[in-house]
């Protein structure tokens, strides 16, 4: 009788190779010889040639894997014994030649050098091959440049309706998606794009990017990048990319109802099923463009993730799919919507180091196992660990909060001599008159590192991130910030802690942090240092965090909501509790409560407009409960709907029956100024309108903040630099010291003392309050107030608009014009410092108005000389 063969003799040579124990001896061997270089030893083991060779076989053959399920950890596998030889052996025309090789059989032509490629003909009928794969993964539009097979892949995926896809974060997965809508407008699309990212301080990155792309054909077609709705563009006609939040694209969304979005992609989607409230509008974003008589096509990328497939459950026409009682049949039928790509052009070795102790560990890839180094006791100090390893190499430093970076950064640079960089000097001394004279940040750029964090002024953060990319800055001292997508290349990458403010990182957060680490267009790998600074930091959790296995993700609204608190949500809608007031007498976590507030603002609109089959409506139960909606419907009736589900029907009707009641933005001085006075009375007037100590008892709602926060949003408005800002802020604190000093919402410091330490707390929750408290909440609560006295008076613009004020942070119309042409703040100010120089005309019209270019291009301040050609890019009729 004959039995069915399952596998072929190729597979079943691949199949568990990486479990051979000759191969394991080996790559231990090289892996121990590779550490104890990285850190300055001589190891006790060796490779004989034979050993060498035979290793490199392995690779080669590893990396020619054709199992489906393995061959993207084998050829990871295969790459990581090559490049790591190749460190170890280096110019070795034997190891080149396998690399070679290697590279080849994966496809990663990115990653081979001059050198490498040397090795790359082999005969003609091998040539045929390579030349015929090249040709297949070449980019469109780019000369010589070619896909990865899973770039590829997920290109191809972009013709589908709707698409999700995850991948290790060093494959480019944002690449892709500009490749593709690049493409689209050399093909000469006019359909609108967009591009949705976690946080605001990636938009200037994002944009400057596809303003690149764009800049090569513009004489092809006329697309403008925008990154709010309040863009000057907008009043124009053009095609545009816009590259927004989450919670800005809601917004527009509502407002421009007339523009349509034909193709929509999701960045860094997994924050979907992140627990907070952020999570919501993607729901919302997802739901009314999938509506459309003409629906958008809607892209989601993640990084990391085992199960794409659980974000298509937001397009309504992908439903039926997700209720199949086949897993077989689902993903028979809907596997071309998704795909979950394991395999990295780049790898990472990855290191335990025990500061307590001086012990290090190698995490080993091929075994999953952790096993001891060496001891090095005298190793007990992080600054010691950074020189140790990372001397004249590009590192990143993770910390767990900004007051960790700062410390950490302060304490490294002690160890350092000034650097004689003229550059980094000069950003030094702009930091001092631009910020203050006492700001860590400029002692620390004149000893060549720095701190990135996310409350930094645009312009000054990107300049950070050039200098770290042309290696001016070789240390870096970040947040999470760097978990949201920024691109810096990095040899090393030090994690002091797994948490993440307060909380431990997730899973998948962690993955996509050490992923930052080694970038292809520049290694093929990175090094990872786990550090455990203190005994706070449990083993056990790093464990967990290093395993290669991601969970599941779920949505938010499943992952972090129970059914009781589903439930507790349509109680309250049906109650008329449109606080939440048993949620937050249950203690829940603030951003629990939110997330829950905005999906039962949501699901009351949905409510409200007839929306029963929506995917929140059902997520909650109730699109079968047709009484409930009934009775909802009767109960908010009049209800106006938010543009952005910032304010609920209780506040509206506040906000309304102020207003009617003769409510205004304060009025001005005699000569146009804002008053203090003013500022705080009227935000102790919003503290009552909009229930702060209800909905926003984390930040607005600190009534005894009211005050620090009236001082800079007083001097935000008006104009004034930072420098003046932070100036008035110190102040405040000298005349209010026991009011203490808070940072990202934390009180950090109980009494204020005037010293250097305390004034750069001061200047961390300064640039902190205006990027969140002033620049988000204020100013999304400012937008709902001009909104409705506009409506209640009939009017399409007024004068005194504070929302106009603290979006551009100036009440200059000159300014407001430049900066919704796209010039940052800073930039902005200066040009109208020097408006003789470079300015035509007195009206404030931008038709009346003319930049000289090519002053500006050589004015002397490289933040406006970067911002001069990114707005040339897309605002060209602004100048001469």
């Amino acid at each position: 009788m004959n039995t069915p063969r399952e596998m072929t003799f190729g597979e079943s040579v691949f199949d568990n190779i990486e479990n051979n124990s000759y191969l394991r001896q080996l790559f231990d061997t090289a892996y121990s010889i590779y550490s104890f270089k990285l850190f300055g030893k001589t190891s006790p083991k060796s490779l004989t040639n034979k050993e060498k060779t035979d290793l490199l076989k392995f690779a080669d053959l590893l990396s020619k894997s054709n199992l489906k399920e393995k061959a993207p950890e084998q050829q990871i596998l295969a790459q990581e014994i090559s490049a790591m030889m190749n460190e170890i052996y280096p110019n070795d025309k034997e190891v080149l030649f396998y690399l070679c090789s290697v590279l080849k059989s994966c496809q990663n032509y990115l990653g081979m050098t001059e050198e490498t490629k040397k090795y790359l003909s082999t005969g003609f009928l091998e040539d045929a091959v390579v030349n015929s794969e090249m040709s297949y993964l070449s980019i469109p539009g780019r000369k010589d440049e070619h896909f990865f097979p899973a770039q590829k892949k997920i290109y191809d995926g972009f013709s589908q309706n709707y698409f999700s896809y995850s991948a290790p974060t060093s494959l480019g997965k944002s690449f892709v998606m500009r490749v593709f809508i690049k493409e689209k407008i050399a093909a000469g699309s006019t359909d609108n794009f967009a591009i949705l990212i976690p946080t605001k301080a990636l938009i200037n990155e994002v944009s400057r990017d596809v303003l690149d792309d764009l800049d090569a054909l513009k004489t092809k077609a006329d697309y403008r990048v925008v990154t709010s709705s309040g863009d000057i563009l907008l009043d124009q006609k053009h095609c545009f990319v816009f590259v927004m939040t989450p919670e800005r694209f809601l917004y527009f969304i509502n407002t421009k109802t007339e523009i349509d979005v034909r193709y929509l992609f999701i960045d860094e989607a997994q924050k979907i099923s992140s627990n907070e409230a952020r999570s919501a509008p993607y729901y919302e974003i997802v739901d009314q463009l999938s509506r459309k008589p003409k629906p958008t096509n809607i892209f989601f990328s993640s990084p990391c993730i085992p199960n794409p497939d659980e974000y298509l459950k937001l397009i309504p026409s992908s439903t039926a799919s997700f209720s199949e009682p086949s897993e077989e049949v689902k993903i028979q039928a809907f596997s071309k919507y998704f795909l979950a790509v394991k395999y990295s052009p780049v790898c990472q070795f990855k290191y335990y180091i025990d500061l307590l102790s001086g012990e290090i560990d190698a995490l080993n890839d091929l075994s999953h196992e952790k096993k001891m180094l060496l001891s090095l006791p005298w190793l007990t100090d992080l600054n010691e660990l950074i020189q140790t390893i990372g001397a004249n190499k590009q590192n990143i430093v993770y910390c767990a909060t900004l007051k960790d970076a700062v410390d950490f950064a302060v304490s490294y640079a002690k160890t350092l001599p000034p650097t004689q960089d003229k550059e980094l000097l000069s950003m030094a001394h702009e930091i001092r008159a631009e910020i203050h004279s006492n700001y860590y940040l400029a002692d620390l750029l004149e000893k060549g590192l720095a701190f990135h964090v996310g409350y930094l002024p645009t312009m000054l953060r990107l300049r950070i991130e050039k200098a770290f990319r042309s290696g001016k800055i070789r240390t870096l001292f970040c947040t999470s910030t760097l978990i949201e997508g920024v691109n810096l290349p990095a040899d090393n990458l030090f994690v002091t802690s797994y948490k993440t403010g307060r909380i431990n990182l997730s899973e998948v957060g962690f993955k996509n942090l050490i992923g930052r680490v080694g970038r292809i267009n520049r290694t093929l790998f990175g090094n990872v240092f786990i550090i455990r600074m203190n005994d706070r930091l449990k083993t056990e959790v790093f464990d967990r965090l290093m395993s290669p296995k991601v969970p599941d993700q779920k949505l938010s609204i499943d992952g972090t909501l129970k059914p009781a608190d589903k439930s507790l949500i349509v109680q309250s809608l049906e109650k008329g509790d449109i606080e939440l007031s048993r949620v937050r007498e249950a203690k829940e976590p603030f951003e629990k409560f939110c997330l829950m507030r905005t999906l039962s603002l949501i699901a009351l609109n949905n409510s409200l407009e007839g929306k029963n089959s929506t995917f929140v409506m059902k997520e909650l139960g109730l699109n079968s409960q047709k009484e409930l909606i009934s009775s909802i419907q009767t109960s908010y009736q009049g209800v106006q709907k938010s543009p952005g589900f910032d304010v609920s029907f209780d506040q509206a009707d506040n906000l309304k029956d102020y207003i009617a009641r003769g409510g205004h933005y304060p009025d001005l001085d005699q000569d146009g100024k804002i008053i203090f006075a003013n500022t705080r009375g009227f935000l102790q007037d919003l503290y009552r309108i909009f229930k702060w100590d209800a909905y926003e008892w984390k930040t607005l709602g600190h009534r005894n903040l009211l005050g620090w926060y009236s001082g800079i949003l007083n001097s935000w408005m008006s104009g004034f630099g930072t420098n003046l800002i932070v100036k008035h802020a110190i102040n405040h604190k000298k005349e209010n010291p026991d009011e203490g000093i808070f940072i990202n919402n934390y009180k950090i410091v109980d009494f204020y003392v005037d010293n250097k330490e305390n004034q750069n707390m001061v200047i961390a929750d300064t640039l902190h309050t205006i990027e969140n408290e002033i620049l988000y909440s204020i100013a999304n609560y400012f937008r709902e107030f001009s909104a409705e006295y506009k409506r209640f008076h009939n009017l399409e613009t007024f004068n005194n608009d504070w929302y106009e004020y603290v979006e551009y942070g100036t009440m200059e119309p000159k300014k407001i014009i430049l900066e919704r042409s796209g010039y940052t703040r800073e930039s902005a100010d200066f040009i109208i410092s020097h408006q003789n120089q470079f300015m035509i005309g007195k009206n404030n019209s931008i038709a009346m108005f003319t930049l000289l270019k090519t002053a500006l291009e050589n004015c002397g301040d490289e933040s406006v000389q970067q911002d001069t050609e990114d707005v040339f890019k897309n605002v060209p009729e602004l100048f001469i």
